[in-house]
């Protein structure tokens, strides 16, 4: 996923890359790539609602 934002900063990849993440049970990394997914300038109000959404779902996943 780095390598290919490198190449083009697509918020949508983001949002792929903090799933893979979910995937493999590590939501303190997807949480960051939610993060960035949501501060990107090409984030458009889908990007933010599917981010927001992932990135509660991540956190509910994070032990305390």
């Amino acid at each position: 996923y780095d390598e290919a934002l490198a190449l083009n900063e697509d918020p949508f990849m983001m949002i792929r890359a903090g799933r893979a993440y979910l995937d493999v049970k590590r939501p303190e990394d997807a949480v960051k790539w939610f993060d960035k997914a949501l501060a990107s300038s090409k984030a458009d109000e889908q990007v933010k609602r599917i981010a927001t959404s992932d990135k509660a779902r991540a956190q509910a996943q994070i032990k305390k």
